[in-house]
């Protein structure tokens, strides 16, 4: 449970050189850790907690298995933290769940319809959709072009206006009819 608060206290891994933890957190945590290690190996079997059974220690070669089985999660939690703030900072969660379940449901689609209709006609009809999505797209671009065209061609008018104000050729109640 302690070296639970080495994995939690950052965003970062926890041996990061910057975010390193310092002595006075690694400290407790590694005394308490070697003192009850030796307490759990050197444990005398004639001490009791007012029970009739006694506790015995259980070894090295027991407190080396847990040893590699605290480091081993330890490392493990680690990952999944990092694993976890990677995906949180790549966006949001459920779009990315949401994404993933499009793409899923999309894949069942497709196999059904190969199963269906045979591979060559899913194939001509998917290029199909497709091609039809991308002429969708160069219409709705061209459209978004013309209307850029518009508005450069009114700065171009208004331009010209300022160009005449400022020339005096033009008045500010003129200037004001042409750029409503």
């Amino acid at each position: 449970v302690n070296t639970n608060v080495l994995v939690t206290r950052t965003e970062q891994f926890f041996l990061d050189r910057k975010r390193r933890p310092s002595i006075w957190l690694v400290a407790p945590i590694a005394v308490a850790s070697i003192a009850f290690t030796f307490a759990a190996v050197y444990w005398p079997r004639s001490f009791s907690f007012g029970s009739d059974s006694a506790i015995a220690g259980i070894g090295w070669a027991a407190a080396g298995i847990i040893w590699a089985y605290r480091l081993f999660f330890l490392i493990v939690t680690e990952l999944v933290k990092l694993f976890l703030y990677q995906l949180l900072q790549a966006g949001d969660i459920r779009a990315f769940v949401n994404r993933f379940n499009l793409l899923r449901n999309r894949r069942k689609i497709l196999e059904e319809r190969i199963l269906e209709d045979g591979f060559e006609t899913t194939i001509k009809a998917r290029l199909d959709m497709e091609k039809a999505a991308a002429q969708e797209e160069a219409h709705s671009v061209r459209l978004e072009i013309d209307g850029l065209k518009g508005q450069v061609a009114e700065l171009e008018k208004f331009k010209e206006a300022l160009k005449q104000y400022f020339e005096g050729s033009l008045t500010a109640s003129d200037l004001k009819e042409l750029t409503l």
